[in-house]
């Protein structure tokens, strides 16, 4: 009974990643038609929409528009797991998902591009009774008058859209979906049995995008080259950074955390053993439990601790917690390393750096580019600031 009940769980978490829309208050007797739809689904590209959420580690998420043209916009909706590219059309009676797609990390516009579905989550009129359907979902508005609080605030006549799964319709379960004027989606909600899986809006803001690329100077071997960087937005996680172009990134996302890697990728070769990783711990873990794992990374895999004594380290970065330099011999190839532990605000993360010897004087002026551009946004400093 257990496993039957994880499994309509599981289910329920996929719809969550396909279900989304906005909407905006309404007078319960006032019906709305036609062009005004538009005023439910802000288009304004750069708006970002920030969400808390309870009962699964994937409720949390941040949506934000990325291109608009004519009556469709793309918005990146990034849950922690995944960053989706969703595509809409706002029609005359309707608002429609187009196409979605997930794993999408690059910043293409793709509204031109052939659609991949046909999901209607609004239409008018936004009265309650209104239903509509597809062959995966079915909406019915239930209400235009709810009274909703959320972190972002008090949201008076919100409407209230019942979703229900085709495919979840016997399990007794129940989605819903709240959208306030001016604003959009406010609050999702999944429910079954005991179990409710929650995301309520925490802020609404118009965020001026980052540059994609820029400048820079790097001393290599105490020459100044000129080098292209590129943007590591880590969103929903409150950094970003830049890396030489040539280096690649990429990201790894799970329950255990969220690892960001920065490779080498010199004159074209893909170096996975010359890396920066960037690793942000579990909500909650202690720098303690950090400074274990860290120690149980070097005993595990036979690196031999330099530059420690006594318990300490010598530390290279001043706004380090605790740091763990290493060294070992893989395949006749000297590599050198270090863990460094690091906290901003309540959140411990750990940044690990991994390459030959013999990178040293490339590898490393690289690596001190990427910590100097990395940059916290929630409190708009610089790492090197800590």
């Amino acid at each position: 009974m257990h496993f039957k009940k994880t499994n309509i769980l599981l289910l329920i978490i996929i719809c969550l990643l396909v279900l989304s829309g906005c909407a905006r208050q309404e007078s319960p007797k006032q019906v709305k038609k036609g062009k005004e739809l538009e005023a439910y689904f802000p288009m304004e590209q750069d708006l970002t929409w920030q969400y808390e959420g309870e009962g699964n580690e994937y409720a949390s998420f941040t949506r934000r528009v990325m291109y608009q043209e004519g009556d469709r916009l793309q918005i990146a909706e990034d849950n922690g797991g995944t960053k989706v590219a969703l595509v809409y059309q706002v029609g005359d009676n309707e608002i429609a998902k187009l196409y979605s797609e997930p794993e999408f990390y690059t910043n293409e516009n793709i509204l031109q591009g052939p659609p991949n579905m046909h999901e209607v989550i609004l239409k008018g009129p936004l009265e309650v009774g209104t239903t509509w359907q597809n062959e995966r979902f079915k909406r019915e508005i239930i209400s235009v008058n709810e009274e909703v609080k959320v972190p972002a605030g008090n949201y008076g006549q919100v409407v209230k859209v019942k979703i229900t799964s085709m495919e979840l319709e016997a399990s007794g379960s129940e989605q819903y979906e709240y959208y306030a004027e001016n604003v959009g989606l406010i609050m999702r909600e999944f429910i079954i049995d005991q179990e409710k899986i929650v995301s309520r809006l925490k802020s609404m803001t118009k965020t001026k995008p980052l540059a994609q690329i820029k400048q820079a100077t790097i001393s290599i071997e105490g020459i100044p080259q000129e080098f292209t960087l590129n943007l590591l937005d880590g969103s929903p996680l409150p950094f970003y950074t830049y890396f030489p172009s040539d280096m690649v990134d990429d990201r790894v996302s799970s329950g255990e955390g969220d690892t960001f890697r920065i490779m080498a990728n010199f004159s074209g070769t893909k170096r996975e053993d010359a890396l920066m990783s960037i690793f942000f711990y579990p909500e909650g873990t202690s720098t303690e439990d950090a400074v274990k794992f860290a120690n149980s990374l070097i005993i595990n895999n036979r690196w031999e601790k330099v530059n420690y004594s006594e318990g300490n380290t010598i530390k290279q970065y001043p706004w380090s917690e605790s740091e763990w330099p290493f060294l070992s011999q893989t395949n006749n190839i000297s590599y050198l390393g270090n863990i460094v532990i690091g906290k901003h605000r309540d959140r411990v993360f750990q940044v690990m750096l991994y390459y030959p010897e013999e990178f040293s004087e490339g590898f490393i002026p690289r690596v001190n580019k990427i910590i100097d551009e990395f940059t916290w946004t929630d409190t708009k400093t610089k790492l090197t600031e800590d």
